[in-house]
């Protein structure tokens, strides 16, 4: 029997049994200090998610087919089923990432370590995989996409496409040349979720946008630094400032301007063709 040679380019290399010592000391500290920074992220972002009430959220919903007796056919049909607090989620995101962090850093630093040395990192794709399809499922719902069905969908195709990235490192270990497959399948998992994001009803994802961004105002002007009684801030382009002069009822918007109820003359209509020096107006 005639033996048969493996492909070129793929006979296997040495890996080193662990990594350098002060490698080691130093990858155990960053790991411990980025657990305390991402934790104290999440912190912030649940303080500021809570600071004002109703909590922000995206509804969701649960679509099914129901049989119409008039017309004898099945009608698309959904129920609420609750809704996705923005706030929270984000806040999640960073905790994923702190207690990935926390444990590499303690009760997993030697499988951690190494890893490493076989050229893997498993934490870090198993941390992606839930972080990011946090995050996908976050910028899907703002994006006006409400059922939930979808939006399982797409944090499983996410994370699929994560954990494609543990598939190729474990696949490549030892390998002298590099075997794609892993990471084009990746790819084409990662694209479906921003596929269905792209293609979701531009009139719904621009009204989310807009409430998104109209509830970052809320939250910004009720805990923005006071306008100075009897003075109102200046610092702005002329255009803006005619801008909230012309519709004075835009209260929160007037209010990140500098331009709320402290500018009574603007609410008035007062001339802004001729701003003092120093960027004032009137």
């Amino acid at each position: 029997m005639t033996a048969v040679a493996p492909p070129i380019g793929t006979a296997n290399v040495a890996v080193p049994a662990e990594i350098p010592a002060a490698q080691a000391r130093s990858l155990h500290v960053w790991n411990a200090r980025l657990a305390a920074i991402h934790a104290l992220q999440a912190v912030v972002i649940l303080a500021f998610s809570f600071a004002k009430s109703p909590i922000v959220t995206a509804p969701l919903v649960s679509g099914y087919l129901t049989f119409d007796a008039a017309t004898k056919t099945l009608v698309p049909a959904q129920r609420a089923i609750g809704g996705l607090p923005i706030g929270p989620a984000v806040a999640l995101f960073f905790l994923c990432s702190a207690l990935a962090h926390f444990m590499v850093a303690y009760p997993a630093r030697g499988y951690y370590e190494r890893s490493l040395a076989r050229g893997q990192n498993p934490a870090r794709w198993v941390e992606y995989a839930f972080s990011s399809s946090i995050m996908i499922v976050v910028i899907a719902t703002l994006s006006g996409i409400q059922e939930v069905g979808t939006l399982i969908a797409i944090f499983g195709a996410n994370a699929a496409m994560i954990l494609f990235g543990w598939s190729m490192e474990a696949a490549n270990e030892g390998r002298a040349s590099v075997q794609w497959l892993h990471y084009v399948f990746g790819c084409i998992a990662g694209a479906v979720p921003w596929v269905v994001i792209g293609g979701a009803d531009p009139r719904v994802r621009d009204r989310h946008l807009r409430l998104a961004v109209h509830r970052l105002q809320c939250l910004l002007d009720q805990h923005g630094a006071a306008v100075p009684q009897g003075r109102a801030l200046a610092r702005l382009p002329l255009r803006r400032a005619q801008l909230h002069a012309a519709q004075p009822d835009r209260e929160v918007t007037a209010g990140l301007a500098g331009l709320g109820g402290d500018a009574p003359a603007l609410r008035s209509g007062a001339d802004l063709s001729r701003p003092r020096r120093g960027g004032r107006v009137p």
